[in-house]
């Protein structure tokens, strides 16, 4: 597939959390690989949208002892999109050690999604990510090899053809045709962002944070 379609495939839009905000903490993210998640929340509401206003508006759940956890990530795709949360070069908070290093990308499983064709826009959009570091599928986590928590609960049902499929995206992927329509200011990879030397560097507390799915959940519809 031509590197502009697979863009365009994606149906990819921007809305980023506010700079300054608690849960976009503004530390330099030098990515080394791509970490899955799933939402965890089955409402038939929780889809890339709700999910993109939980985290802009709000931005936390609830720990057990009622302290506000921050979460984000930066990417929700569901059936339909592909919601672009935060620049690629900034710190995400969901996965512990995997803050510091990984892209967070959040799958939503809300009631009446076509599961499948959620699965198949995440695919597409980890195997473009993957082109464009000039990665392989060995770039790829879960939420479980940071933290051992079993996420992303559906598609860890079935890991490794994900992973086959991602691969076989990735491996066909051809460079943008010349001529094609510019999709610079939309692509997976390119954001209004800072630059890097403008950020700070995680430290021991940013690497101690994830994202408690059951929580998040239990407390979604208290977000707007």
């Amino acid at each position: 597939m031509d590197r502009n379609q697979l863009t365009q495939s994606l149906n990819l839009r921007e809305e980023l959390i506010a700079v300054g905000r608690p849960n976009r903490p503004g530390k330099r993210l030098v990515p080394s690989s791509i970490t899955l998640h799933n939402t965890g929340n089955t409402g038939r509401t929780a889809d890339a949208d709700r999910h993109s206003k939980m985290v802009r508006n709000k931005g936390y759940h609830e720990g057990s002892n009622g302290a506000k956890i921050w979460v984000s990530w930066h990417y929700t795709v569901d059936d339909q999109c592909v919601i672009k949360q935060l620049p690629i070069n900034e710190m995400a908070y969901h996965a512990k050690k995997g803050n510091g290093t990984s892209i967070a990308i959040e799958v939503c499983m809300n009631a009446g999604i076509d599961q499948a064709a959620a699965n198949a826009r995440a695919a597409r959009l980890v195997a473009a990510l993957l082109y464009d570091f000039g990665w392989d599928v060995n770039a790829l986590k879960t939420h479980k090899d940071w933290t051992g928590k079993n996420c992303p609960q559906l598609l860890l049902s079935d890991w490794a053809a994900f992973k086959k499929n991602v691969e076989a995206i990735r491996t066909s992927i051809t460079a943008a045709s010349l001529g094609a329509l510019s999709t610079k200011s939309h692509d997976v990879t390119s954001s209004r962002q800072k630059s890097s030397a403008a950020l700070g560097e995680p430290s021991e507390d940013d690497l101690s944070v994830e994202i408690d799915h059951d929580l998040m959940t239990d407390q979604f519809l208290d977000t707007l």
